[in-house]
């Protein structure tokens, strides 16, 4: 069940990753690639004991 949710969620990102490079916006789409990147390793970073969003603060912070 986790991995088909996690799956539709990178496929619908990925659609709006294509949009993004027709509109030829590389800073919007380079983080929709890093988003993707992230869902991809959610799984991980829960067994890992580092929640999702935590995760996701530390990186918005450095940008």
């Amino acid at each position: 069940m986790e991995t088909d949710s996690i799956k539709s969620e990178m496929e619908e990102m990925s659609v709006s990753g294509d949009e993004l490079v027709r509109a030829n916006s590389r800073e919007k789409a380079t983080r929709i690639k890093l988003l993707n990147f992230i869902v991809s390793m959610r799984f991980h970073f829960s067994t890992i004991g580092m929640s999702f969003l935590d995760f996701f603060r530390c990186l918005v912070r450095t940008k």
